[in-house]
């Protein structure tokens, strides 16, 4: 990646006007990185008080005793063999068993047998990278015949059993035909969980780790009101609830997946979609030849000059270090190099070129979330980073996101993960009072980022 000395001055004119000053040090917490993205199709922004991470902002992490996270978890025969037929794992068992007197336990018995199926549900770690459809999900149910499987991301096998909870919550709602409601009906079952096993389990909430800080940020954007309900009926209202909302099981047929479930919000997303892409590109194509091939990309580009990511537009067009357009392309960025595989985009120099490869998942994504992300990565031109680069890249994409939704009201609905990820950047930039305050506590604190300087070549000055 390529960085520009010169456009120091520009770039600190810009974010002086936008930002105000952010503290010096960083807290445990991650934004989304570029090698991670998350899969929830839309951010409940209710804006009613509530208990969140960001609530002691400017306190460093609480330290929890060793006493508070020594493990108490002790796998029985008499509990291995009550999993037998449900997992291996002791750790999924663990987290199984933390469903039992939690708002999750509905999900609990549906583990264990009590679901349409009438089979008990297995639950495996799998590696999400191997399955191009769920590469980036945490954990997703689907149905093997008549049977049914939970699949968590093998990336959390070392995360705590209480954060995993939450996950076999949220998938053991089993439902062959899911509608938005029920969609959404799950994710708040999720969030109850987890703010029930942080009251439980003392320092859960602090760990440092991938899916609490995940749980943790869910849970920051919920409506309380939205999940109390879970907190405060019985199991067999609950099982009341849902069992008459589900529809008789069928016979199935064949193998099917999870888009299936989702056919319905696909379709409410799709024409929203439909709403916002009404562009031409044919007019422009000579515009950007040496760029881009793609409609979608010249539309982000289109869409870019106009914001306040006009310093990146003009970079893309060859005001860089190098004096040439960059080339922008979709592509299968694991063929770079495994470990990019679900990488959102990358920068890349290649014979006194600089190019911008965005993930080819991300091909039907919103013009909009596109020239988000082009905002960041055509800051990127030389072979130095840092911080507070990243911390500025972050910025200029989550400004960029939110001018472009005050423009398109509707984008920020379409069900996409890379509007996911835009959604999340947005509220840490809004959570700022429209700064990098928190966006930098989150870069500063990235394992991703940890061996990189504070400082490089035109990002000097703290934001």
């Amino acid at each position: 990646m390529e960085r520009a000395g010169f456009m120091k001055k520009n770039l600190l004119i810009l974010f002086a006007l936008c930002f105000s000053a952010s503290p010096s040090f960083a807290e445990y917490y991650e934004i989304i990185p570029s090698g991670t993205s998350y899969t929830y199709s839309s951010y409940n922004t209710a804006k009613k008080e509530t208990t969140d991470i960001f609530q002691n902002a400017d306190a460093k992490e609480q330290t929890v005793s060793e006493s508070d996270t020594k493990k108490s978890f002790v796998l029985t025969k008499e509990l291995k063999n009550e999993y037998k037929d449900i997992t291996k794992s002791e750790k999924l068992i663990e987290a199984a068993e933390l469903l039992k007197n939690s708002a999750g336990s509905f999900s609990y018995n549906s583990i264990h047998g009590t679901n349409p199926t009438k089979s008990k549900i297995k639950l495996v770690f799998a590696d999400m990278k191997k399955n191009k459809e769920h590469a980036n999900a945490d954990a997703y149910g689907e149905f093997s015949g008549s049977k049914y499987i939970i699949y968590v991301n093998s990336d959390f096998e070392k995360s705590p059993a209480g954060a995993i909870a939450p996950l076999l919550a949220r998938e053991g709602l089993v439902s062959k035909d899911k509608t938005e409601s029920d969609i959404e009906t799950a994710k708040q079952l999720q969030i109850a969980v987890w703010v029930q096993l942080c009251e439980k389990i003392a320092g859960l909430e602090s760990k440092n780790d991938l899916l609490v800080r995940k749980q943790n940020m869910l849970k920051s954007g919920a409506n309380p009101d939205d999940y109390d309900v879970f907190l405060k009926q019985k199991n067999d209202k609950m099982h009341s609830k849902i069992s008459k909302a589900d529809k008789p099981p069928k016979k199935l047929k064949g193998k099917p997946v999870q888009k299936d479930f989702d056919a319905d919000y696909q379709k409410e997303s799709e024409k929203i979609a439909a709403d916002i892409m009404s562009f031409d590109a044919k007019e422009f194509q000579r515009k950007y030849k040496k760029i881009t091939k793609e409609d979608r990309i010249i539309e982000a580009l289109e869409l870019l000059k106009n914001t306040v990511g006009k310093f990146s537009y003009d970079a893309i067009l060859q005001k860089n270090l190098t004096h040439k357009p960059m080339v922008i392309k979709f592509k299968e960025l694991s063929e770079i190099n495994p470990q990019y595989a679900s990488f959102d985009a990358l920068g890349w120099r290649q014979a006194g070129k600089l190019n911008i490869y965005i993930n080819a998942k991300h091909a039907d994504a919103p013009a909009a979330a596109l020239a988000a992300i082009l905002a960041h990565e055509a800051l990127h031109q030389d072979e130095f980073d840092s911080l507070n680069e990243e911390t500025y890249a972050w910025t200029m994409e989550a400004s960029v996101w939110t001018q472009l939704c005050d423009q398109q009201p509707n984008v920020s609905k379409i069900n996409h993960p890379l509007v996911t990820r835009e959604n999340m950047l947005k509220q840490l930039f809004e959570k700022g009072n429209y700064s990098s305050k928190y966006i930098k506590k989150s870069v500063f604190s990235n394992p991703s980022y940890s061996k990189l300087p504070v400082r490089s070549p035109g990002f000097e000055e703290d934001l």
